[in-house]
């Protein structure tokens, strides 16, 4: 991992992100960069609770313990970086980065896969929602590691609302419009206000809890 400035070790691999709708308007903006935010931390802390879950079980040292109880980890644990932005819809490449405050041995080296985590995460919970059509274009090595993290009670309590929140708020917009999410090994695409009778909720299901 490499340092970044201001603090912050960059987490490997890229997400691209794009984002097309007939009108994008200022609030459709915020809402992508505000939440997607959000949820790229509480991804972040589900991960570090599943990983000591097992850590617990083997007697192992845990993680979290390296973030101090002063840090706002749900909130500035992760922040994502604009890499390139491209014209026309919005289309740019993030990057992760985590807190040094989290660089005790064993700590950031545990997020390595967030951002394909964070993509199995809004691809399953919404698909569970009335509002939207998702459609995985690739699902990886499908292996049931991305599971995982959908799992522990903290997970379903507050990472699946930060998701139903983000794809509300995009989905309210009377432009409707599609989120196409991608890394190196999962391919997602989300289509707003699709109307149920012509767009099946869900084109591909993951099968994944509730």
């Amino acid at each position: 991992m490499a340092t970044t400035e201001n603090d912050y070790i960059e987490v490997p691999g890229k997400l691209s992100l794009t984002f097309k709708a007939d009108h994008i308007d200022l609030l459709q903006i915020g809402v992508l960069g505000t939440h997607l935010h959000r949820v790229l931390n509480q991804v972040a802390i589900s991960i570090i609770q599943v990983h000591d879950q097992h850590a617990r079980q083997l007697s192992e040292p845990t993680a979290i313990k390296f973030i101090p109880q002063t840090f706002n980890r749900e909130d500035a644990l992760i922040s994502a970086r604009i890499k390139n932005l491209r014209q026309g819809s919005v289309e740019m490449d993030i990057a992760a980065v985590v807190a040094a405050v989290f660089t005790q041995p064993g700590g950031a080296a545990i997020l390595e896969n967030l951002l394909s985590n964070a993509i199995w995460a809004i691809g399953t919970y919404a698909a569970k929602m009335t509002n939207v059509t998702v459609d995985w274009k690739s699902k990886g090595r499908n292996d049931g590691s991305y599971d995982l993290l959908l799992r522990p009670e903290a997970g379903r309590k507050k990472l699946r609302p930060r998701i139903e929140k983000f794809i509300d708020l995009l989905a309210e917009s009377p432009n409707g419009g599609r989120l196409h999410l991608k890394t190196s090994d999962l391919d997602l695409e989300i289509h707003f206000n699709a109307p149920p009778a012509a767009n099946p909720r869900e084109k591909h299901e993951p099968g994944l809890v509730n």
